[in-house]
């Protein structure tokens, strides 16, 4: 079965990512990324615990079960490049390095640029959000989710985040507080930093890896 040719139109594969352990009844159940009801995404966790294979498995979930019309991915990969294969998928936009601060500050302008267009496309348009568009136009019109997977917190704060002013940062704050609604996701990894100060308090979901301190 080739997952895009073969699944009828708006109705895709569950996005099966991992089990969840329900310690309570002794039991697991699938983790499920639902795109009418993700928001965002922190995992947290030491070196080696399983972070970067974390947003490999999500991004290659969502290829596998939505099309490249419906899914869009971009990388900021601030580890030691476990991203750069997705860049071979057809739903990958771009995948930059921490090193590469220019094509990192092109990448973050271009999706608060994005953010921007569509809340005023949806704005226009009477849409409450992406949800009601996609529901309410034919499908070669539906706006794609966006998703972006960002590796390694602290490698962005020591390369990358007080870069131009700290805008950069800004960015993705603005991208935790208003992308969701318009179809734009954050999921990023990183050590124990990524579980305190503001960055945290704008995600709600939130995983824990092994850590090195209890």
């Amino acid at each position: 079965m080739h997952p895009d040719r073969d699944r009828p139109a708006g109705n895709p594969l569950p996005c099966v990512f991992g089990l969840v352990d329900l310690p309570a009844v002794q039991q697991q159940q699938a983790a499920i990324l639902d795109l009418d009801a993700f928001t965002h995404l922190m995992a947290a966790g030491a070196p080696r615990s399983g972070r970067s294979q974390l947003l490999r498995t999500i991004a290659g979930a969502l290829a596998l079960t939505h099309s490249a019309g419906d899914v869009h991915l971009y990388g900021i990969d601030c580890g030691n490049g476990a991203l750069l294969p997705l860049a071979e998928l057809p739903h990958c936009g771009a995948v930059v390095g921490r090193a590469q601060t220019e094509r990192a500050a092109r990448l973050l302008k271009r999706l608060a640029a994005e953010l921007s267009s569509r809340q005023e496309l949806l704005a226009m348009a009477g849409f409450g959000d992406i949800r009601e568009q996609r529901a309410a136009v034919p499908q070669p019109d539906r706006l794609p989710h966006i998703f972006v997977l960002l590796d390694r917190w602290e490698g962005f704060t020591a390369t990358l985040a007080e870069l131009e002013a700290g805008s950069l940062t800004e960015i993705l704050s603005r991208l935790l507080t208003e992308g969701a609604s318009v179809g734009m996701h954050l999921v990023m990894t990183g050590d124990r930093s990524l579980l305190l100060g503001r960055i945290s308090s704008l995600c709600e979901e939130k995983l824990v890896f092994k850590l090195a301190e209890k």
